[in-house]
């Protein structure tokens, strides 16, 4: 549940793709939207790595899930009823979408650092609800899509759906912090914590609940922590370095062709069968849905198959971006459908998709086991730094390739 949140405002702003492309034709909303949601992420990557605990991870969390459910409901809302003042529109639908990346960044480091803690196999329970999230939300786009057909109303119904699942998730949240497994598992890595990083005090001798959502180690009295400076972070980036770059790099090659080029992918027509997918923007929903669908699948292998070396990682994440760029922007280029036809397409979004999920959930699921339990919480923060690197540098080269496609045309 917390997996499919961590993503779920990116990927209802993703397959309302044609909802953008309804309310402001023409303007290329989706890298200019992918922009505003991820760029706001790396400062906010940083902020949470140097302070994020100091606040409990639920706190933050629960925090984060609210605003994302506020700012889930406001977008439409905005950007329907401004619809007349198109550019006002516009900006005012850009800012909101970066108020839902500084709120994401913080569920998405919050439930990395969180599920460290925990056993590995809740990392991987997580990875494989950040994949979810993209097939529910494909299935729910394509159902309200296909059931409404007024395309603002579809709009507003599908944001609508989304803001009450992360409301859902907010709950769910509330209830897991305090079940017995997950209690027993923090109350573990706090003593573990206190032990290696002081002596005994009443304080740290007394039962830790996960939901303390505003106390931090300086009010029970504790002295002063160390983690979080960059001395500690400089000696975790020695460890797990190589997995932190494949994650960066693997985000870095996803976000630069994700959604942008893949859903400039023209339909060629060569499914027959299927001639009306170019109308009302369906064939973009349909890379969508199959890069998702396959990106799920690859987080669902047992995790004998995730136990990869670091430099297999990081050579096979280099690898993927020297293959999949060149590919598809001349696939988003060309409307040659001999060789780079529709099926060519989906099984290239296929196999991007399955490389995308498996080699992320390597890095994320190998890297926390390269330092000690008490560090486990820190490496989830210093992970999500590399990813929102990864995904910054990725969606500036991705508005960069939209503009060579404008110049070209």
């Amino acid at each position: 549940l917390l997996g499919i949140a961590m993503l779920l405002p990116w990927n209802i702003i993703v397959f309302a793709v044609d909802y953008f492309d309804f309310l402001y034709p023409g303007e290329s909303f989706e890298y200019w939207s992918a922009a505003a949601y991820i760029v706001p992420q790396l400062p906010m990557a940083v902020v949470m790595m140097r302070h994020g605990e100091k606040v409990s991870a639920v706190a933050r969390l629960f925090s984060a899930l609210l605003a994302q459910t506020v700012l889930l409901l406001a977008i439409p809302e905005v950007s329907s009823n401004l619809s007349d003042a198109k550019d006002i529109s516009m900006i005012i639908s850009l800012v909101l979408i970066a108020l839902s990346g500084f709120a994401a960044q913080v569920t998405i480091s919050s439930v990395l650092s969180f599920a460290a803690q925990l056993p590995p196999v809740c990392t991987q329970a997580v990875l494989v609800g950040l994949g979810a999230t993209g097939v529910l939300g494909a299935l729910g786009r394509i159902a309200t899509k296909a059931t409404v057909t007024e395309p603002s109303v579809s709009g507003l119904v599908f944001f609508a759906v989304g803001a009450a699942f992360s409301a859902i998730a907010a709950m769910g949240l509330i209830w897991l912090s305090n079940t017995r497994y997950t209690e027993y598992h923090i109350n573990k890595a706090f003593h573990r914590r206190n032990t290696s990083r002081t002596t005994s005090s009443a304080a740290s001798a007394g039962r830790h609940r996960v939901w303390a959502p505003l106390i931090t180690d300086v009010e029970r009295g504790e002295p002063p922590l160390e983690r979080g400076s960059w001395a500690h972070f400089s000696e975790l980036s020695g460890k797990v370095w190589a997995y932190a770059s494949s994650a960066a790099v693997v985000f870095f090659t996803t976000f630069v062709l994700w959604p942008g080029e893949m859903t400039n992918i023209h339909y060629k027509h060569t499914f027959s069968t299927f001639n009306d997918l170019d109308h009302a923007h369906w064939w973009p929903i349909v890379l969508l849905t199959v890069f998702n669908i396959f990106d799920l699948a690859s987080r669902c292998l047992p995790q004998k198959y995730y136990q990869c070396g670091e430099k297999f990682a990081l050579l096979s994440s280099i690898a993927r971006a020297m293959i999949f760029v060149p590919l598809f922007v001349y696939t988003a280029s060309t409307d040659d459908p001999v060789v780079f036809d529709d099926a060519f397409a989906v099984a290239m979004v296929a196999l991007f998709a399955v490389t995308n999920g498996y080699l992320a959930t390597v890095a994320l699921l190998c890297a926390p086991a390269k330092v000690q339990p008490d560090d486990k919480e820190s490496a989830g923060l210093f992970m999500t730094l590399f990813l929102q690197s990864g995904s910054f540098m990725g969606t500036l080269c991705g508005l960069a390739l939209n503009q060579m496609h404008v110049h070209t045309q």
